[in-house]
């Protein structure tokens, strides 16, 4: 009665209400990006990623007693030095469920390849879909 990761196994980013900015005025040091030119990876790739979660999440019992499942989303903004902050969600489940999955993307070891605009690293969004699914 693991916890896995559900069929998306792609990073799920939100989409711009408009057509991405190149505008001298943008801020690059502050703006927070959900698109950029070079996207973040996760530094050991994104199937060391998925397993890290699938090997750490713990079904909370009280889930599994109440026969929850869910996705639960998580978000977070990689910052240029590659570390993650702001880590919340943004649609969750159930409150175990949501505690269990931000416990693991806190735990993540390492850091992020940053994302980069016009070849700066500039801090991006991503936001990650964990999958509960009760076995049987």
């Amino acid at each position: 009665e693991d916890a896995e990761i559900g069929e998306e196994e792609e990073m799920i980013l939100e989409e711009p209400a408009l057509e991405p900015r190149f505008d001298e005025d943008i801020d690059l040091e502050a703006e927070i990006f959900s698109i950029v030119e070079e996207m973040p990876e996760y530094e050991h790739g994104q199937e060391a990623l998925f397993k890290f979660i699938a090997e750490n999440m713990v079904y909370p019992q009280v889930a599994i007693d109440a026969a929850i499942e869910g996705k639960v989303f998580v978000k977070f903004t990689i910052e240029k030095d590659g570390s993650m902050s702001n880590i919340h969600i943004v649609r969750g489940v159930h409150e175990a469920l949501d505690a269990e999955a931000l416990r693991v993307i806190r735990a993540l070891p390492g850091r992020w390849k940053a994302g980069k605009q016009r070849g700066k690293a500039v801090r991006v969004e991503y936001t990650l879909p964990i999958m509960f699914k009760l076995k049987g």
